[in-house]
C-alpha cells in the first residue's frame, strides 16, 4: 500500500513537473526532478514510473528541503542562486572555452573567471568544469 502511495506521489509531481517544462525538441524522454534530502523515491518506483510511461527520470538532489525551497524562492529568475555573471560564465564554460576564452569575450581578468568557476561549481555540486556544463540547469538556461 505505502508502495502505491509513493509511486502515485511521484507520478503526480513528475506530471506536475512535465506539465512546467518546456521541452528541447529532442527524442529524450528524460525528465529531471529535483528533490531535497527529506525526499526519496526508490529505485523500483521510478522504474514502475519508466515502464508505464516511457519518461525516463533523472533525480537532482538539492540537500536540504528548507535551503531548496529558500533557493528556488529567492533566486526565481536564476536558478540554483546563480549571479548573472555567472550565468553569463556557465554558459560560456558549456560552449569549452577556456577561462582566458571567457575573459576575453567578457572583459574581465582570468582570475576573476576563476573565481566565478569555482563559485559555479560549489553552487551546482560539482567538481569538474565538465560536469558543471553537462548540468541539467544548462539545458534550462538555453530554453530561456
Amino acid at each position: 500500500m505505502r508502495r502505491r502511495a509513493t509511486a502515485l506521489l511521484l507520478a503526480a509531481l513528475v506530471a506536475t513537473t512535465l506539465a512546467a517544462c518546456s521541452s528541447s525538441g529532442g527524442d529524450d524522454k528524460t525528465i529531471t526532478l529535483v528533490t531535497h534530502d527529506s525526499f526519496a523515491a526508490s529505485k523500483p518506483v521510478l522504474q514502475a514510473f519508466t515502464r508505464q510511461t516511457g519518461w525516463k527520470v533523472r533525480v537532482l538532489d538539492n540537500g536540504d528541503a528548507g535551503a531548496a525551497l529558500n533557493q528556488v524562492i529567492l533566486t526565481k529568475d536564476n536558478p540554483l542562486g546563480l549571479t548573472n555573471r555567472q550565468v553569463e560564465i556557465l554558459s560560456l564554460l558549456a560552449g569549452n572555452l577556456s577561462n582566458k576564452e571567457i575573459a576575453a569575450r567578457l572583459r574581465i581578468s582570468p582570475k576573476t573567471v576563476d573565481h566565478h568557476v569555482v563559485a559555479l561549481l560549489a553552487k551546482l555540486g560539482v567538481s569538474t568544469r565538465k560536469q558543471a556544463a553537462s548540468h541539467p540547469i544548462v539545458s534550462a538556461l538555453r530554453e530561456r
